[in-house]
């Protein structure tokens, strides 16, 4: 047989780049690897039809002969298939951008409805929420009325006043 014979056999008559492409995404080792991993075999003999015809044969097909043939196939016909894979990853690039652009598209719009939601749910109760601080116009009237207090305003023992804590202990006690 020659590798020819056992690309039909064992692929199909798959093209080349369709068969580096599924089984290695590019990588011609890589897929020979991926595909014989997939293919049965029983201690390193090819499954060829049933399990009965396989070992009914002479000589049966080990693993490591049909690697070296289809890596063989492959590099013969390498630049029949490279400028294929090339098209692919080109493809599949482009459909990555475009399923991000689409969550990203998905996840502003759903930023913007639960803010808009936010915003009517404070204008029927009256209660601002986080959500309405973090428009750029409410979070500057938060931060220049935090900005007027001056340090005058606030001094240490505003944090303690015994009528907040009627049970705190009197830190002066014991002195």
């Amino acid at each position: 047989m020659n590798t020819k014979d056992y690309w039909k056999l064992f692929t199909n008559d798959q093209s080349p780049a369709d068969f580096v492409w599924q089984y290695g995404r590019g990588d011609s080792i890589v897929a020979v690897e991926a595909f014989l991993q997939s293919y049965p075999n029983f201690m390193g003999i090819m499954r060829t039809g049933s399990w009965k015809e396989t070992f009914a044969s002479e000589e049966p097909l080990h693993r490591d002969t049909l690697r070296f043939a289809l890596r063989f196939f492959l590099e013969e016909r390498r630049s029949d298939w490279e400028n294929k894979i090339e098209e692919y990853r080109y493809l599949e690039k482009q459909k990555t951008a475009e399923t991000k652009a689409q969550q990203d598209a998905r996840a502003l719009a759903e930023a913007l409805t639960r803010i808009e939601e936010d915003a009517h749910k404070s204008l029927e109760t009256g209660v601002a929420t986080i959500t309405d601080l973090e428009t750029p116009e409410r979070l500057s009237e938060y931060t220049e009325s935090t900005d007027a207090m001056s340090d005058s305003e606030v001094s240490p023992e505003d944090d303690y006043s015994p009528d907040l804590y009627p049970n705190a202990p009197d830190e002066t006690a014991g002195i």
